[in-house]
């Protein structure tokens, strides 16, 4: 994950025949080094809730609660590797080796970041539950649809991943928060499908404020 918050493209493509080997070559450079540890020690105080373990029935190095850039989350899930980087855009990122799905949702969108067909409609209802509309393609009978629906059975994790808006207020792109496995409770409608999950874990105060604001305009 280190890896690919300092580098842009897999360890192989760039020179290097694996992540550790770049990191340190980056670091040989003492000052660099410093600076890095200092603003980790400043974000790590600045932590907005407390993180928890995972209990998934796979290996994922990320907690929940924590915020994590794409780059990270595609490394957690196996996608991008030392050979290669994810060049993944979409709203969602499957491991069919994992059997895991990663949701990806930015609850303020503006129509000048978003067309008219990806405006979707995603909110928290309450803490625990969370409607989330499917990509256009997705209905009810359709493989994917139905890979949403019958999740559990057929042994597939759903992850999501939230967060306010694409850029903070420094504008730089924000990262996500992980909001742990999800649980699929309902549906309705389709191309898309509006899916209610319901999360272990509850969202921490701060999203949930801002996804209700959000929700009501």
């Amino acid at each position: 994950m280190l890896f690919y918050d300092i580098f842009q493209d897999s360890p192989n493509k760039i020179g290097y025949s694996n992540a550790i080997d770049g990191i340190k070559d980056v670091f040989k450079n003492k000052t660099l080094k410093e600076e890095v540890l200092n603003y980790l020690d400043i974000r790590i105080n600045q932590c907005e809730c407390i993180e928890k373990n995972n209990v998934l029935n796979l290996v994922f190095p990320l907690k929940v609660h924590g915020r994590f850039t794409r780059s990270q989350i595609f490394v957690a899930l196996q996608l991008s590797t030392e050979k290669n980087k994810s060049s993944n855009r979409e709203g969602v990122a499957l491991n069919n080796a994992l059997k895991t799905e990663a949701l990806f949702v930015t609850l303020d969108k503006s129509e000048g970041d978003y067309s008219p067909t990806t405006m979707y409609e995603d909110y928290a209802i309450t803490q625990n539950l969370f409607h989330w509309q499917s990509q256009n393609s997705a209905k009810p009978d359709s493989p994917k649809g139905l890979s949403y629906i019958n999740h559990l059975k057929n042994g597939k994790t759903i992850l999501l991943f939230v967060r306010e808006k694409n850029v903070d207020e420094n504008g730089l792109t924000m990262a996500y928060v992980y909001l742990g496995p999800a649980k699929y409770v309902s549906h309705e409608g389709s191309q898309p499908m509006s899916i209610k999950w319901l999360l272990e874990e509850a969202i921490p105060p701060a999203l949930f404020n801002e996804s209700r604001k959000l929700a009501v305009g």
